[in-house]
């Protein structure tokens, strides 16, 4: 496959994603009968869907048209929800815990994706490699789906050993100090708020990061690029390109996409320039930056959501993950990357990673726009928060943990509402909170000019109200709960 990602062309890759989605509709019009009845219901007849394009004109499926609307065992292949070989739940990030069921190709397909990371990233072939899985375990679908996957690529002959602590950070940190002198390399696999926390209380506890060979692989949420530094300062990495990667992963299909040295290193000049943002990103907002395989997973965003299809264990076409983004092709990245004078072939000459400028398509995100908040009609987005988390002046006394929201006060009037989790042994302070608001007014100003302008007018009442939360606050921010900013 590895061969592919290298040569393919636009064209290749748009012809076999589209195969693949064709291939599917045909399954899933006979297969499984939820999606004969969404078709039935929306007046299409499977026999005259002939072409790709003629399936662009089928409304997508949601969760409310599709998911919600029928029986479980309806929406799985054949009817038969025994036929599945696993359950997994997910977070309830918008309130609503749901029940997906996973079959052994799925979990093929996330392990094929994973071994080709392991291989060309974390040199797990010929390293001798501790995967200490972070990711909450027992029904989440993250963590029992990384330890399938890696346990599948260990099957296969590669000197990999995995432990599957949780987010038990004790445990975590007790198998570091007692396991890492038996491997070459430790990878450390969880949320990234969470992997922060680990790396903090491992200094207080005299761990020197440094010394071991340490590798990331990331997911649950995107992170800004001045984490990415702080935690490659921190703890010795050597090549931030290879060796601290995000995967866009959700409980619905698993494993979609993930970063490449090239989405990295575009994401990093972006970061870097707002010009280079916008000429490559459209939007003043850093997003997630990832690369995914067409012939498992097949993206577009045709109206500014992005739709994936996917042979999952509910196998979903045209599917609205409700995230705002959008799909580049290969060669609309180089003439982007060329109208900003970047040399891609250069930029990968410089770093010497030749072998990891995959043509593979490139799909970008920015999060769930419902996460968002609002002040006087200014949008607020996640994105914003984490830039100035992640402010050197902050960084080390927040787990990067947050909730933003907008409040209609009792006299009716809108504020805007950051809630924060801090350190585990750093008290809540006026002075901690203070300098908080303090970057968010100049930072956020600076990333949106809305938010200027609204201050110019309304003053102080556009100003976030910060409130400090001790370490693992049941009500906010419980230990082993993964939420969603909202």
């Amino acid at each position: 496959m590895i061969n592919s990602y290298l040569n393919n062309q636009n064209d290749s890759w748009k012809n076999s994603g589209q195969q693949m989605v064709m291939e599917l509709f045909q399954q899933m019009a006979e297969r499984v009968p939820a999606y004969k009845d969404f078709l039935r219901k929306n007046k299409v007849d499977a026999e005259k869907v002939t072409s790709f394009e003629h399936i662009q004109n089928i409304p997508p499926i949601d969760k409310p048209s599709y998911i919600d609307a029928y029986p479980l065992d309806a929406l799985c292949w054949d009817g038969e929800l025994a036929n599945s070989h696993l359950i997994s739940t997910s977070s309830g990030s918008t309130g609503i815990s749901y029940l997906w069921p996973r079959s052994s190709e799925q979990t093929l397909q996330i392990a094929i994706i994973s071994e080709i990371l392991y291989r060309e990233f974390f040199e797990a072939h010929r390293r001798k490699t501790l995967f200490i899985i972070t990711f909450a375990m027992g029904t989440w679908a993250a963590g029992t789906s990384t330890l399938m996957a890696t346990d599948w690529v260990a099957q296969k002959g590669y000197p990999i050993t995995i432990v599957t602590p949780g987010m038990d950070k004790t445990e975590i940190l007790r198998i570091v100090k007692e396991a890492n002198k038996y491997y070459e390399q430790l990878i450390l696999v969880g949320y990234p708020p969470f992997i922060k926390d680990v790396i903090d209380s491992g200094l207080e506890q005299g761990i020197n990061w440094q010394q071991l060979r340490l590798k990331f692989f990331l997911g649950g949420e995107s992170f800004t690029e001045n984490w990415r530094s702080h935690i490659q300062n921190t703890t010795g990495v050597k090549n931030p390109l290879t060796d601290i990667v995000n995967m866009y992963a959700s409980a619905d299909v698993g494993l979609m996409a993930h970063e490449t040295a090239l989405t990295i290193l575009l994401r990093r000049l972006a970061a870097s320039d707002s010009k280079i943002l916008e000429g490559l990103f459209s939007d003043k907002r850093l997003p997630s930056v990832n690369q995914f395989d067409p012939r498992l997973r097949f993206f577009e965003s045709p109206q500014g959501e992005l739709l994936v299809s996917s042979r999952s264990g509910i196998p979903l076409l045209r599917y609205n993950t409700k995230d705002v983004g959008d799909v580049l092709y290969f060669e609309d990245v180089k003439l982007r990357c060329l109208e900003q004078e970047i040399d891609l072939q250069k930029e990968f000459n410089n770093v010497d990673s030749q072998r990891l400028l995959w043509q593979l398509p490139i799909v970008y995100l920015f999060g769930r726009g419902k996460f968002s908040a609002t002040i006087y009609a200014t949008n607020i987005y996640p994105e914003y928060v984490k830039v100035v988390l992640d402010n050197p002046n902050i960084i080390n006394q927040t787990t990067g943990k947050f909730h933003l929201k907008t409040q209609e006060e009792i006299d009716y009037s809108q504020s805007l509402h950051l809630h924060i989790e801090l350190k585990e042994g750093v008290e809540p302070n006026d002075h901690i909170a203070d300098e908080i608001q303090r970057i968010f007014i100049a930072q956020v100003s600076q990333l949106s000019s809305e938010y200027s302008d609204t201050i110019s007018i309304v003053g102080a009442k556009a100003y976030p109200k910060v409130a400090l939360y001790k370490y693992g606050n049941s009500n906010y921010f419980p230990v082993g709960v993964t939420k969603k900013h909202a």
